[in-house]
């Protein structure tokens, strides 16, 4: 989807990529500190920043959609938690803020490949030693691969555009470990996701990459 598609799907349903936190998250919580905020990068309608904030834990919500702002912003006051909400991409975010945790859920295959770099190396300026990054994106065993590979025009390694402004780009087999090698690896796993849908639109199943990781 397009930032206008997402705005649009956002307004039609309350809970897009659902209510519940991510699983890795929920694992893995005990890593974070809780003396720096954690930042989410392309909150969406909040999961995962609202449970943060409930369990007690400073959080940075980023979105470029102010339709996900917004949700979140209500959200956060319906239940009286403090979540600072910032609308815009990463690049928007002030390379000199620092953070205890920082998640990636479900925006590298969105990205293309330099805008991966780019938020990389913003990962590495908001982090320091003890920090977890936790990541979730596409591999190319995923079934759109083949099908994108035809249709779409490719503008990078497995990164592909759509005429309609989409982009898909698909990690390769421990692609997401060389990506944070200098980290300390606490989870990985590559393999078929649950079987999903968004809203009302069809079922769907990917393939998964999954990464946990401490900076050293």
């Amino acid at each position: 989807m397009t930032s206008h598609d997402y705005d649009g799907a956002y307004s039609q349903t309350a809970a897009l990529f659902g209510a519940e936190p991510e699983e890795m998250l929920v694992r893995f919580i005990r890593h974070m500190r809780a003396d720096l905020p954690v930042l989410d990068v392309g909150c969406g309608q909040g999961r995962n920043a609202l449970w943060l904030a409930e369990q007690g834990f400073q959080v940075v919500a980023l979105d470029p959609s102010p339709v996900a702002i917004e949700a979140v912003r209500a959200s956060a006051e319906q239940r009286a938690l403090q979540i600072e909400t910032v609308r815009g991409g990463f690049v928007d975010l002030a390379a000199t803020r620092s953070f205890s945790g920082i998640l990636i859920f479900g925006l590298l295959q969105i990205l293309r490949r330099e805008e991966i770099r780019g938020l990389l190396d913003r990962v590495r300026t908001w982090s320091s030693r003890g920090a977890i990054v936790c990541v979730s994106a596409w591999s190319d065993r995923d079934p759109s691969f083949a099908r994108v590979c035809r249709e779409w025009m490719k503008v990078g390694r497995n990164s592909f555009a759509h005429r309609d402004g989409r982009t898909r780009t698909y990690l390769s087999p421990g692609e997401v470990v060389r990506l944070f090698s200098s980290w300390e690896i606490l989870h990985h796993w590559e393999g078929m996701g649950p079987v999903h849908r968004h809203g009302g639109g069809p079922t769907e199943r990917h393939s998964r990459v999954e990464l946990v990781a401490m900076r050293r």
